[in-house]
């Protein structure tokens, strides 16, 4: 790891954590996260997922695909979101009007904005006033990821198909408010959201959604943690991710 310099800041600064989790872990812990940092910088073949549809930047070896719709069983927390369905979506509608526009980079046409709660693996300041309960209960869950969010589509937005950064975490849709026209591709298999219903999703997977009205789709999204993952690798996985988060603006 250490003879990997590209000259790109970047890549330096993945490298230099790596090296420092090396330290921390040792270099059996580290050697998954290790392999897929030198097959994605081309120093080892490039890792091909057996579906053509599944094309993230940054490809985890060993973990399982579970396909485009991993089963919501595999991740307890979805559950209790579902049960608290009916309080997310009072304090969510009610926030309506304090949303951002979002853009992550992600091609999208029309009005797609959002609250954030959570982002780089810490509460955003404000959340826990806009949507207290919401945010107690988010922080509470299992294996819970970098981000959550309350996503708003205006009608007529379409977010174009893309793949996501990687592999190694779940993303999952709590429906909220969703109106009659309005879907969501993932891999080859459209579905729909449904009020009180969670739809988890691997976003390394091609995927697209479209609200055509009337009204506006909000939904929570929410990621998780791979199950596969061990707690050191989540680790070291946290600590890169927002420089992981920079290869999607890079050329």
């Amino acid at each position: 790891m250490s003879a990997v310099a590209t000259g790109d800041g970047l890549h330096e600064r993945i490298v230099a954590r790596l090296l420092a989790a090396r330290e921390r872990y040792g270099r059996d812990a580290m050697r998954r996260v290790e392999h897929a940092f030198l097959h994605y910088a081309r120093l080892r073949p490039p890792l091909r997922p057996r579906d053509p549809l599944q094309r993230p930047t940054w490809l985890l070896p060993g973990v399982e695909d579970a396909g485009p719709w991993p089963a919501s069983e595999r991740l307890p927390a979805l559950a209790r979101l579902e049960q608290a369905a009916e309080l997310i979506r009072d304090e969510a509608l009610a926030a309506l009007g304090q949303q951002q526009p979002f853009d992550d980079g992600t091609p999208h046409s029309g009005r797609w904005s959002a609250i954030h709660l959570r982002y780089g693996s810490r509460p955003v300041d404000g959340a826990a006033q806009r949507m207290p309960r919401t945010s107690a209960l988010i922080a509470e869950l299992p294996q819970l990821g970098e981000m959550a969010m309350i996503s708003v589509l205006d009608e007529g937005c379409h977010i174009k198909p893309h793949c996501g950064l990687h592999n190694y975490r779940w993303t999952a849709h709590l429906g909220l408010q969703i109106p009659e026209h309005c879907w969501f591709r993932v891999g080859s298999e459209t579905r729909r959201w449904q009020p009180g219903h969670c739809l988890l999703f691997d976003d390394s997977y091609d995927h697209e959604a479209r609200n055509d009205g009337p009204g506006a789709r909000v939904i929570l999204l929410i990621d998780f943690w791979h199950p596969d993952l061990r707690a050191d690798e989540i680790a070291v996985l946290d600590s890169i991710a927002g420089d992981l988060a920079e290869l999607r603006r890079m050329p």
